[in-house]
């Protein structure tokens, strides 16, 4: 059974510790990626506190230092003048809108429901998804053809064998992906007539 990942994928682990060798604006990207799903944390946190002991396990994980001590401190005091007062509004009491969620997100999402494989495979696939869609979102249009020629050699997503692998890691996994996102959202325009797909955003 393929393992899911926590908050970061093995891949992104490399990444974010600058052990994968990869372009900068792609470190980036990635980087952007992992940040935004820090956001969606204090929901998560707000359900393993319903429960009790999985918030209790999670804090003493992530508090353990090296060789499994740990190093969470003793509740600070506070004064008396930075107690709560009762003008004073308490989180509970406080909305805030639910956000969309970030673009990065949305091809993440499409990536797991869509693209073929699992593991490694997918996890390849996934970065090539989102290198066409930063392509993409550079170029403005791009044609098939400008994904194989232009996105495809550094993001193969293992698709290296057969006799046109470049053509069915359009069909089988960037296309499925673009088409996806363009249902999705209005970011991504489907193909004319012309074979040209086209980004109707601004910053992805």
């Amino acid at each position: 059974m393929t393992e899911r990942r926590a908050l970061l994928t093995d891949r992104e682990r490399e990444i974010v510790a600058g052990d994968a060798d990869v372009e900068d604006s792609y470190r980036y990207q990635t980087i952007s990626r992992v940040r935004a799903r820090f956001g969606r944390l204090e929901e998560d946190l707000e359900a393993l506190e319903k429960h009790g002991d999985l918030a209790d396990e999670l804090r003493e994980i992530v508090c353990r230092g090296e060789g499994g001590q740990d190093r969470r401190e003793a509740p600070v005091e506070e004064s008396p003048d930075e107690t709560d007062t009762d003008d004073t509004p308490r989180r509970e009491d406080t909305h805030t809108p639910r956000e969309t969620p970030p673009f990065a997100d949305v091809v993440d999402a499409v990536a797991e429901d869509v693209l073929p494989g699992s593991g490694a495979k997918l996890e390849a696939r996934r970065e090539a998804l989102h290198a066409a869609v930063e392509y993409l979102r550079e170029q403005g249009e791009a044609t098939p053809k400008d994904f194989r020629t232009d996105v495809y050699p550094e993001h193969t997503g293992h698709y290296t064998d057969g006799d046109d692998p470049a053509r069915s890691w359009w069909k089988n996994c960037v296309y499925k992906g673009l088409r996806e996102l363009a249902e999705r959202t209005d970011l991504v325009e489907k193909a004319d007539t012309t074979g040209e797909w086209s980004w109707r955003g601004g910053s992805a």
